[in-house]
């Protein structure tokens, strides 16, 4: 059996992974493509309205569904939709997770900074 503080570890770095397609959704405007869509679109639909590679916006559908974003149907080929009740949240996710996504690419001047002989340091 798992220790809560051990599943909370875990969490975080699912989360964290979260966190950062759902900044890379915002930033691409796949949010905005499936917001907006009067039916449930395959990963070729948002590929090609999106301008976007097929590929990487399957994997990144796939991150989606397994963090319970967004629904998946069984169909051939498989098609994506936003759950009703989380349409709100998305419209407006910009903010915490564009400030996530540049703490990401600050990861490592931050971590310079922590050595004696980094950057910025006493």
């Amino acid at each position: 059996m798992t220790s809560p503080g051990t599943t909370r570890l875990l969490n975080a770095g699912n989360e964290g992974t979260l966190a950062l397609a759902l900044a890379l959704g915002h930033e691409l405007g796949i949010w905005d493509l499936l917001g907006s869509s009067t039916h449930p679109m395959t990963s070729a639909e948002i590929a090609e309205k999106g301008k976007l590679k097929e590929r990487y916006v399957r994997e990144w559908l796939g991150c989606m569904v397994a963090g319970e974003v967004i629904q998946v149907t069984r169909d051939n080929p498989l098609r994506y939709s936003i759950r009703e009740d989380h349409k709100p949240v998305l419209s407006d996710i910009s903010i915490g997770s564009r400030l996530f996504a540049s703490y990401a690419v600050r990861y490592d001047a931050v971590k310079d900074c922590f050595r004696q002989d980094g950057p910025s340091g006493q």
